[in-house]
């Protein structure tokens, strides 16, 4: 019982004193538009910088350049060290594609991978082949679709 109670005391004394056991924000950037963006995964670039994949419903709007294919799309953002935007992204179809997990690839580019349940258009290439299907992409460093 003494122990914990040493613990609690020694918490409220670092508060009361007014030291904040927290570090400082060292950054703090938004990024959106005006519907759902929901990040899966954080990859870290070859420059130090950072690659945010996720997928969205908005349109252009806020910092979403490109408009929706339809439903949810893919949806990636590239910023520098500093946190400042190089780039947004989106890939998908007609109908709803989730992305879930990206890595960086061996040739300074990324490969994307979710699921889909659109058929071919906007930028998807082949039509689902059920209610819903894995759906890999393939981009290079600048986000461009290679496959």
């Amino acid at each position: 019982m003494k122990p914990v109670l040493t613990l609690c005391f020694s918490v409220v004394c670092l508060i009361a004193k007014g030291q904040n056991p927290y570090p400082p924000v060292q950054l703090d950037q938004r990024f959106g538009g005006s519907g759902v963006e929901l990040v899966m995964k954080l990859v870290k670039t070859p420059d130090g910088g950072v690659l945010m994949c996720g997928y969205s419903d908005s349109d252009s709007s806020g910092s979403v350049s490109q408009p929706s294919y339809g439903d949810f799309d893919y949806w990636l953002v590239r910023v520098d060290t500093g946190g400042n935007k190089l780039w947004d992204k989106r890939y998908g179809g007609t109908n709803g594609d989730i992305l879930m997990d990206a890595r960086a690839t061996s040739d300074g580019g990324f490969i994307l991978a979710g699921y889909s349940f659109s058929n071919a258009g906007g930028t998807k290439t082949q039509n689902t082949w059920g209610f819903a299907d894995y759906w890999i992409v393939k981009i290079d460093a600048n986000g461009n679709q290679l496959w």
